[in-house]
């Protein structure tokens, strides 16, 4: 290479560098773009219609992004509810593990982080940790609580690998699934993992770069726009469910630690889908609609529901009274609302959602209405609203009925932030395979008045809170001795 073609490679290095340089000023300066890329995920949860990604970024003021997680606690963080380690831990710090200390880390989702109580401290995980200090007065044990609202098992999967060494667990506790069959968007947990992540050195420090973001930005913006017309998946799905609990199995294989899985417990005699319709509106600081349109109709479909007040667990709780306000009211009595509902089925006698509203205004006034809801069931096989009334209807008659129907109308719910039979069922049947002790809460629940022992959809009362510690504390005893 001669002497001025050298002069020319590093002129042109020079201003490429230097134009480079000016861009990256220039979109510093006039564009309103974050350090941090997945602080920014704005767009992504817009474009893919992560409606919960959306809502658990800042849920009550203590959630905060993280790159590998979507969200965590946010450190230090402390409230009448909550307080926050600086590790991002519910409750007191977490320092160095001690000699004969035996540490139990504890992955999971609001349940166990203690939502629907008046404090975090007053949960089955700090129950069990005072439980275990009264039984085991000899031995220093201690509860870490790695819980985090709207956490799916994949979240605490991957929570594990991160933070797991560190800890030096010899137990394993986990109690999740809540957030696995709910429908976010378009996307699955591993698949949002798979658009964000930044992996490796270089993509981490090329993060901090305002090009790389806004290149980034419309790469994903195109690939968004590829993806229109996809249909809506569940968070994780029952295989993944699997695989997620082996990859923990595996973990803790390697380190030489204790597993032990819950099973989790919800309602039958919850209504479907209502508690998110107060955030089917959901607006981002752009002002654009995070929920799918098809998630957001459904949610918002007219179909009457039938009310049991005596039923109903969380009458006591504010926010489930406001639920319950959310749901659909025709406004009219009952005898004018089966008259309306009649006179529009002889139009279109083929609509599910008018023959389930007739039975509803016909349950108000007294009036027989299996028949109408059987008929509703008949032309909407999918319709978790029709079964439930139907089992509602059914309850008092026939128990048996009743409890099949509600329990069809639980499994249909895929806009409910509830675990399904069949995630339960799979880990019953991966302890059996790997020969790990299960704690069948939801076993434990069985036969139980909802009312006493549920606040609302999935999280349990004060007592119920109780009643899981307690079944907990005997498995552990046996763990730690």
């Amino acid at each position: 290479m001669n002497s001025t073609t050298k002069r020319n490679w590093i002129f042109g290095i020079t201003a490429t560098l230097l134009l480079i340089l000016i861009l990256e000023l220039l979109l510093r300066v006039a564009v309103n773009l974050s350090v941090d890329y997945l602080s920014r995920r704005e767009n992504i949860n817009h474009d893919y219609k992560l409606w919960q990604m959306h809502l658990f970024n800042s849920f009550l003021g203590m959630n905060e992004p993280d790159p590998d997680l979507f969200w965590r606690l946010k450190p230090n963080y402390h409230s009448d509810f909550i307080s926050v380690d600086s590790l991002g831990f519910a409750g007191p710090e977490v320092g160095e593990k001690q000699p004969n200390e035996y540490r139990i880390l504890f992955l999971g989702d609001s349940t166990p982080l203690g939502i629907g109580l008046n404090e975090s401290d007053e949960s089955f995980v700090r129950q069990l940790e005072s439980l275990l200090g009264t039984r085991l007065p000899d031995r220093k044990v201690t509860v870490v609580n790695a819980s985090v609202a709207g956490y799916t098992s994949w979240q605490c999967r991957k929570q594990l690998e991160l933070i797991g060494t560190r800890l030096q667990p010899d137990l394993v506790l986990t109690y999740f699934g809540n957030n696995d069959p709910s429908i976010n968007g378009y996307l699955s947990d591993r698949q949002l993992y798979d658009q964000t992540r930044l992996s490796g050195k270089l993509n981490r420090v090329l993060a901090h770069s305002y090009i790389y973001q806004f290149l980034k930005g419309l790469v994903l913006g195109l690939k968004s726009k590829s993806t229109a017309n996809a249909t809506l998946v569940p968070r994780v799905t029952v295989d993944e469910a699997r695989d997620n609990l082996t990859a923990i199995h595996g973990w803790c294989d390697t380190i030489g630690c204790a597993l032990m899985i819950c099973t989790v417990a919800t309602p039958d005699l919850w209504p479907p889908g209502i508690q998110f319709k107060v955030f089917s509106g959901g607006m981002d600081s752009q002002g654009r609609l995070i929920m799918a349109d098809e998630l957001q109709g459904t949610l918002l479909d007219q179909w009457s529901l039938c009310l049991d007040t005596t039923l109903l667990p969380g009458q006591t709780d504010q926010w489930t009274a406001h639920v319950y306000e959310s749901s659909f009211r025709d406004g009219r009595s009952p005898a004018e609302s089966a008259s309306e509902c009649r006179r529009l089925l002889e139009r279109t006698p083929s609509s599910a959602r008018l023959w389930n509203n007739l039975g509803v205004a016909l349950w108000q006034e007294g009036l027989e209405a299996d028949s109408m809801f059987a008929q509703a069931m008949a032309l909407d096989s999918l319709s978790a609203i029709a079964a439930y009334n139907a089992g509602i209807v059914a309850l008092r008659r026939n128990p048996v009925e009743a409890e099949a129907l509600l329990k069809r109308a639980k499994e249909l719910d895929n806009y409910s932030l509830r675990i399904k039979t069949s995630y339960n069922d799979q880990y019953r049947r991966f302890c059996w395979d790997n020969g790990l002790p299960l704690a069948d809460i939801e076993q434990l629940f069985a036969g139980l008045p909802e009312t006493e022992y549920f606040v609302d959809h999935c999280h349990p009362t004060l007592s119920g809170h109780e009643l899981i510690a307690g079944e907990l504390v005997e498995m552990v005893v046996k763990l730690v001795r």
